[in-house]
């Protein structure tokens, strides 16, 4: 019996079903401030036009997800928008969407983002 349940649990795991179990952060809209740092190298089949930067945040935040991202502190995340190019090098406010970008960097990202200079 035990063993099925391992067994049934790690079929799941491995489809992808558990992947949104426990995850406190992910779809989570929170209100960031920091500095719009360097753009973030893209892959070549990616929109010219999409440049991602990252926000160098005014202090790391500790997400205590259970899922794919983990536990993990950030200095920085990931601002996923066009047009971000006139920020750089200015402090702004960025209201959005975090989610566990897995695939690739296995930090939080934010996207959906509404960003407001400050001075």
């Amino acid at each position: 019996m035990f063993n099925k349940i391992i067994a049934v649990t790690l079929m799941l795991f491995s489809s992808g079903t558990f992947a949104a179990i426990g995850i406190h952060e992910d779809g989570r809209k929170m209100k960031l401030t920091g500095v719009v740092t360097e753009v973030i190298s893209t892959a070549p089949d990616v929109e010219p036009s999409f440049k991602a930067h990252y926000l160098k945040l005014d202090k790391p935040i500790k997400f205590e997800d259970e899922g794919a991202c983990g536990v993990i502190t950030q200095e920085r995340m990931a601002l996923n928008e066009i047009g971000l190019s006139k920020y750089q090098g200015k402090r702004v406010s960025v209201e959005g969407s975090v989610f566990c970008q897995q695939e690739y960097t296995g930090q939080y990202h934010i996207e959906d983002i509404k960003i407001t200079p400050l001075k």
